[in-house]
C-alpha cells in the first residue's frame, strides 16, 4: 500500500517502548533506516565542518522519553530539513512549546495540541504487524485453550508492582484459569521486577503452560504467544504491549490497577477500553470473552506521514 518508499533517520530511546514506536513507524514506510544515538545526534552538532552527506533522510523522527524535543529540532535544521515527528506515548500535563515546531506530532488528546500538525491516537505505534502474527503456525496445542498473560512492571512514575501486588494479580489470574479450563503462557518486559516475576508464577504455578522472558533470541517468540493464545491478559503499565495485543485480532483483557499504573497510562487505557479495542480486567470471567476491535495506530500514522510528504514540493527530488 505504501508505494514511497522514503528514508528515515530514527533517534534511539532506552526506553523500550519509545524504540519501538519510532522504528515501527519507519519500518510500516518502507525505506532506508538510519538509527542514531542521542550521543551521536548531539556530535553532529558540535562538529564545525558537517559533513552534510553524513545525515541525510526525508524523514526524522523522534519523541517523548528523553528530554530531546530540541535535539530533533535542530538536528533537521542543521541537515536539508527533514519532515520531523514527534512520537507521544504520554504528554505531560505543561508541554515543551517547541514541540509546535514539528512537522507532526502523534499522541493521546491533549489540551495544548491543535492543528493540522497533530495526529491523535488511541494507543502508540509499535513494531509489529498483523500478518506476522497471522504467518506464525503454533506448534501442536497442548489440551485446552491458551491465555496469553503479558507482564510489565514499575515504570519512571510508579513503582506499585510489588511482589505482593504480583501474587494479588497471579491470583486473579489463576482463578480465570481455572474457570476457563485454561493454561497460561507468560512473557515479561524488561521492566519486570524479579521478585515480582516470581511472585507471580508462584502463584499459577499449576496453570502455567510456557514462560517466555523477554531476552529470547527468538525474534519470532513473541509472535507464536499471540498467534497460539485464545485471550490475552496484559498489565495496563505497558502502553506499547497493550497496543501490540490489540492488533491481533484476539480477545484482549487489560489491568487498570491503580497502584500499579501512572495515571497518564490510565487515562489512555480507559480510552481503548471504551473505544471497544480492550476489556477491563475485573471480576470474573464465566465465558470466553469475544474478540476485541483490532488497533493499529502504526498504519495510521505511516498514513499521515505519506501524506504530508506527498505535499511537500520535492520532498524525493
Amino acid at each position: 500500500m505504501n508505494d514511497l518508499k522514503p528514508s528515515c533517520i530514527v533517534l534511539d530511546s532506552d526506553y523500550t517502548g519509545e524504540h519501538n514506536a519510532r522504528m515501527g513507524v519507519a519500518e510500516w514506510l518502507g525505506g532506508a533506516i538510519q538509527k542514531i544515538s542521542i550521543e551521536e545526534a548531539r556530535k553532529y552538532l558540535l562538529q564545525k565542518e558537517k559533513d552534510q552527506a553524513s545525515l541525510n533522510a526525508d524523514i526524522l523522527i523522534g519523541g517523548t522519553g528523553e528530554d530531546t524535543t530540541e535535539l530533533v529540532l535542530d538536528l533537521a535544521k542543521s541537515m536539508k530539513q527533514p519532515l520531523t515527528i514527534f512520537l507521544a506515548s504520554i504528554l505531560p500535563d505543561q508541554l515543551d512549546q517547541r514541540i509546535h515546531d514539528y512537522d507532526l506530532v502523534v499522541g493521546p488528546p491533549h489540551d495544548e495540541l491543535t492543528g493540522t500538525h497533530v495526529l491523535t491516537l488511541l494507543g502508540v505505534p509499535h513494531r509489529l504487524r498483523p500478518e506476522k502474527i497471522a504467518k506464525i503456525a503454533p506448534p501442536t496445542p497442548v489440551e485446552g485453550k491458551k491465555i496469553a498473560f503479558l507482564m510489565g512492571g514499575n515504570t519512571r512514575y510508579c513503582d506499585g508492582f510489588t511482589p505482593e501486588y504480583a501474587q494479588r494479580l497471579g491470583t486473579r489470574i489463576s482463578r480465570r484459569a481455572r474457570k476457563l479450563d485454561a493454561k497460561i503462557i507468560v512473557t515479561n518486559s524488561r521492566r519486570t521486577p524479579a521478585d515480582s516475576l516470581a511472585a507471580f508464577r508462584k502463584e499459577i504455578a499449576p496453570f502455567e503452560n510456557a514462560f517466555i522472558d523477554w531476552q529470547d533470541s527468538d525474534p519470532t517468540t513473541y509472535f507464536k504467544i499471540l498467534a497460539e493464545a485464545d485471550l490475552i491478559i496484559c498489565t495496563g503499565d505497558s502502553l506499547s504491549m497493550c497496543c501490540e495485543a490489540a492488533i491481533s485480532g484476539k480477545a484482549l483483557l487489560v489491568t487498570t490497577d491503580t497502584e500499579a499504573m501512572e495515571s497518564y497510562h490510565i487515562i489512555t487505557i480507559q480510552r481503548l477500553i471504551e473505544a471497544g479495542y480492550a476489556l477491563e480486567f475485573c471480576g470474573d470471567i464465566e465465558a470466553w470473552p469475544q474478540p476485541t476491535k483490532r488497533l493499529d495506530p502504526t498504519a495510521l500514522t505511516g498514513t499521515r506521514i505519506l501524506e504530508l510528504l506527498s505535499n511537500r514540493k520535492g520532498c524525493f527530488q
